[in-house]
């Protein structure tokens, strides 16, 4: 059957708190050109949560 789409946590697994994690960009960038991502996360902190798609794409 395989892998058809990602969904990743933004906190914990992408960044702690505001800190992007290291490695992080990088990792993103390569799930993203093989699979379709999208980020999920439980938390309320709205700076995390709108910028870190941005954060990524300019840091990878």
């Amino acid at each position: 059957m395989g892998i058809k789409a990602l969904l990743l946590d933004i906190d914990g697994v992408l960044c702690i708190r505001d800190e992007v994690i290291e490695g992080a960009p990088l990792a993103f960038k390569k799930l993203k050109e093989k699979y379709p991502v999208a980020l999920v996360t439980n938390t309320t902190r709205v700076p995390c949560i709108r910028e870190l798609p941005e954060v990524l794409e300019a840091e990878a």
